[in-house]
């Protein structure tokens, strides 16, 4: 099974109906071939989403039912010098230090990265990284 790295936006997209699309519920469907990875920091971009969502009335308990029953494995990085490192690749690519741990990753894993991130997809491309567009 190949995997495929989700960015907090696709995942967001699948447990919260407000934000999905045709694209990504058609990701979605297909999801079950693949093995989902994320990078450690992804709880945290999506937590946060969740209590921004909650704010509005969205019920918080359910979209993080739907996001555990997904089967994300969450990769962390070695160490925090391993991270601070990471600055001068964010930095090259134009990303913030949260969208290069994606790219990081996708690239690492040898793996597709899903978005919605007009900004981390246009790096995939740039640097020749695949990548699948779901805006």
């Amino acid at each position: 099974m190949s995997a495929l790295v989700l960015d907090a936006s696709v995942a967001i997209a699948w447990v919260l109906p407000s934000q999905s699309t045709p694209a990504t519920q058609k990701l979605l469907a297909q999801s079950d071939e693949y093995e989902l990875a994320a990078p450690y920091i992804f709880g945290w971009e999506v937590g946060n989403q969740f209590v921004r969502f909650s704010r509005r009335g969205l019920i918080y308990q359910d979209a993080l039912d739907g996001l555990d029953a997904l089967g994300i494995r969450y990769f962390a990085p070695a160490s925090i010098d391993d991270t601070l490192a990471s600055g001068q690749g964010a930095l090259a690519a134009g990303l913030s230090l949260f969208d290069f741990a994606y790219l990081s990753l996708a690239v690492t894993l040898d793996a597709p990265l899903a978005s919605r991130d007009a900004g981390l997809l246009a790096a995939c491309e740039a640097l020749g990284a695949p990548f699948i567009d779901l805006r």
